[in-house]
């Protein structure tokens, strides 16, 4: 997911009404699916998770947010109803609480403001819409390998700067890419004898995204080659 402009992230910490919030711990719930938005919450430090729950009660990971993005950008709709998702905290996270008419009049006085919001919002669009195409179109190997790519740029790197420690564990990971549990171990398994992931307790850690997106995209050529395309 895209990240906060930074004007706009500075415009929104800075108002009055506006302070940091205490460090919330792995399991804490923003906000809970059924519940109005009345507010914002701009990420600092940590991630996110947005869980849905289907109609036949089963929960899925729709998305993960990090670090100076938002959660709870229903609450900006002018007649806005209890969100479908629910918000959990994936580690400890750090962050702000926008009231939702803070924000409001913040974004109605400031264009800029405005318009960085707007266009925020439709690249998350876009990148729903090829979260969809990932999904439909590609294989659970594929899939992993590029939400994985994706998770290891809202962390920080380890020291060596090669590998990247993402606190997830592999029934989450399933869940994010649609795949079973089972599934997932075993196409974890073969990255980790090609030394794209490292295993471990609640973390699975990745090589550089570039590695992972370049695996994910000879993959997809091999794929095509054999499909005659």
């Amino acid at each position: 997911m895209k990240s906060l402009a930074p004007n706009v992230r500075s415009a929104l910490q800075s108002a009055p009404e506006v302070g940091p919030l205490e460090k919330l711990r792995r399991a804490a719930v923003l906000f809970e699916s059924g519940q109005a938005a009345s507010s914002l919450f701009l990420i600092e430090g940590g991630l996110v998770k947005l869980i849905r729950t289907g109609y036949d009660g089963r929960t899925f990971i729709l998305s993960v947010a990090g670090p100076h993005q938002m959660a709870g950008v229903e609450s900006l709709s002018q007649s806005p109803g209890p969100p479908q998702t629910e918000t959990v905290c994936l580690t400890d996270v750090t962050g702000y609480r926008i009231p939702q008419d803070t924000a409001k009049r913040l974004l109605a006085t400031r264009p800029d403001l405005a318009a960085a919001m707007v266009n925020y919002l439709l690249i998350q669009d876009q990148e729903r819409i090829r979260r969809i195409e990932l999904l439909t179109l590609c294989d659970v190997e594929h899939r992993i390998l590029r939400v994985l790519a994706e998770l290891a740029q809202l962390v920080k790197p380890s020291l060596d700067g090669l590998s990247f420690p993402i606190p997830i564990t592999q029934v989450e990971l399933a869940s994010l890419v649609g795949a079973t549990r089972e599934t997932t171990s075993s196409v974890l398994s073969i990255l980790q004898t090609r030394n794209l992931v490292t295993l471990g307790r609640r973390l699975v850690t990745s090589a550089e995204p570039k590695r992972l997106i370049d695996a994910a995209n000879n993959k997809l050529a091999l794929a095509q080659t054999g499909l005659g395309l």
